[in-house]
Parts: C-alpha cells; structure tokens; sequence
C-alpha cells in the first residue's frame, strides 16, 4: 500500500492497495536470469537472521513460490488484471472483503476499519489480484506464512541493517535487477532515504520558513491571471465552434489547482508503523 495524488481529485492524497510490481516474474526468459541469484539472495538474509542453511534454503523455495504464484506468472492475466476499473472502498469494506489481505496491513497501521468509524477510503487498484490473494492467504500454512513474512520484514530493512545484509541486497537488486556496474553506496541510501522517510515531514518545516501568505497569495493571484487569460483566449478564439467553446470553458472551470502545502492538511495522530 501507498499514499499518492488521487486522479479523481488533485488537491488530495488517496490510500492505495496495488498489485506488487514484480515484473521479473511475468516471463520466463526473465526468470530464468534472475532464479539463481534470487535464490541465492533470499537464502542469504535468512542465514544472517540466524537460521541453518537447509532452513534458509527451504524458506527461498516457499517465497519464491509464493511471490510467482501472487505476482501472476502469465502475461494475459496480468492485462486481465490491468483491464479492471480500481474501486475505492470504505475501510471498513476493504476489511470485510479482504480481511487478511487488506484488513489486517490496515489495522497494522493503526486505522480504524470498523463502519461508520472512519470515512478514508482505499483505493484497490487491481481486485482481481486482491481475491486471488485472499484465497492464497487462507489456504496456506501457519509456517509458511510465517517464512514469507519474516522475509518481508528482512528484504524491507536490509538496506538498514549490518553491512553483510545491505551487501547481499545491493548485489541483487543493484547488479541484478538494475544491472549497475557498482553498489549503491550507504551514503547515497540515505540521501534518498531522508526524502522517503520524511520528505512531507521536511516540506511542512522548510513551507513554515518559506511559503508566507504574502508569497502565498502573489502565487495564487498569478494562477488565477493564467486562467483568466485562457478563459479570454477561448472566448475570442475564432476557429472553435459554440459547442467546442462551452465544452472547453467548463472544463476550464473545474481546473483546481494548488500551491504550497494543502491548507487544512487530515492528519493520522494514531497511525504508526
């Protein structure tokens, strides 16, 4: 899941709870390059954690099938699945619909999915992939669900972890996946990471400093002189038609725009992660 723009409204972020993006998975041609060190890398995390090799070894084969198996192996579904129109769905919807999948990440999070308690929605961008994922979740074993979310928590934080765990996870989405010539160094992690990590964070201190309401208003009055000067270019445009004209006009009419930072930000005081 992740927080961006929504499409259907500019000025808001959205929830969203999206396919993995795996596309090394999808064709074998791929695959076939990217097993064995894969392999190797899974298997190498779990050895740091502590476990024996034959343990470490076993838990890449239970990922690995698990990660094919949800990522969708074969391209046509994966434009089946493209094909669906998202739904945005009230949390306490998405919890009842899929109450592995979704409800417990959501609750994990500190959110509060039970009706009429919350009005946040989550945008479930492929639904397809969300049933399938439902039905995986409640068919597989305690241990193996166990072995698939040790390794997410392990390939999330290795970057941040011992220097063996950073090396191992450099030398395969780095060299590997990304086919760099050298690892990504430590320094450079963090640059990018401060940015991740608490970029809106930095933003809020740096528009406290910067953005001032003379400034703010400078801006605004500036945007408005635009549309203002497209709104006068329609009317005098001699080439559009009346039906062209109000067409263009209404659409000109719903254009929202913002600068800054959002004026009455919705904040999650319980969220934690």
């Amino acid at each position: 899941m992740r927080v961006t723009s929504d499409i259907a409204d500019a000025t808001r972020n959205v929830l969203h709870a999206e396919h993995p993006e795996l596309p090394a998975y999808f064709l074998e041609p791929s695959w076939a390059k990217v097993e064995k060190p894969y392999r190797e890398y899974i298997a190498r995390i779990f050895t740091l954690a502590g476990h024996a090799d034959v343990v470490a070894e076993a838990a890449a084969s239970v990922v690995i099938a698990f990660e094919r198996a949800s990522a969708g192996v074969e391209p046509s579904k994966r434009r089946l699945q493209e094909a669906v129109a998202p739904r945005r769905l009230p949390l306490s919807t998405a919890n009842a619909s899929y109450p592995l999948g979704l409800g417990l990440p959501l609750q994990g999070f500190g959110l509060d999915v039970h009706k009429g308690c919350n009005t946040t929605t989550v945008l479930v961008d492929v639904p397809r992939y969300f049933d399938f994922l439902e039905k995986k979740l409640r068919s597989m074993p305690v241990d193996d669900l166990k072995t698939i979310i040790e390794y997410k928590v392990l390939n999330f934080n290795a970057l941040f972890l011992s220097t063996p765990f950073a090396k191992a996870h450099s030398n395969f989405y780095d060299m590997v996946i990304k086919n760099l010539k050298e690892p990504t160094s430590r320094a450079m992690i963090c640059r990018g990471q401060v940015q991740t990590s608490i970029g809106e964070l930095l933003d809020s201190y740096y528009l406290k400093e910067v953005w001032t309401a003379d400034i703010a208003a400078h801006a605004d009055s500036l945007v408005l002189k635009l549309k203002g000067a497209f709104k006068t270019g329609l009317d005098s445009a001699g080439w559009l038609d009346d039906t062209a004209r109000a067409n263009a006009t209404t659409k000109l009419s719903k254009l929202a725009h913002l600068l800054g930072g959002p004026k009455n930000p919705k904040t999650y005081p319980t969220l934690t992660f």
